[in-house]
């Protein structure tokens, strides 16, 4: 697993046990270390980006945005949303990269 968990402004906070989890487990299945882009952001790294959602689920830990080299996103994505309660992708800057969250 490459990439931070941590807010990648202030180095504080961490995500969820369970995605860190997810991600380890789909890496086994994969056999590829998956790249985390984002996880944790405090709130003033949140706002500062452009359409990131005031509620967003990065807030809390309980979402995390990465890529899986070798994998086209909609086969990546397929693969991953059943591990997941909500999968996003990108558009434009970042459509390579999938947002997946726990919602509870």
């Amino acid at each position: 697993m490459k990439g931070q968990w941590q807010c990648s402004c202030c180095g504080k906070g961490d995500v969820d046990p369970r995605i860190k989890g997810k991600i380890r487990m789909l890496e086994r299945r994969l056999g590829v270390d998956i790249i985390v882009t984002s996880a944790y952001r405090c709130e003033a790294h949140n706002e500062s980006l452009p359409n990131s959602a005031a509620n967003s689920k990065h807030l809390e830990g309980k979402a995390v945005d990465f890529w899986i080299p070798g994998w086209p996103r909609h086969e990546a994505r397929e693969y991953v949303e059943p591990h997941f309660d909500w999968i996003y992708d990108f558009n434009g800057e970042k459509s390579w990269a999938i947002h997946a969250q726990i919602n509870d």
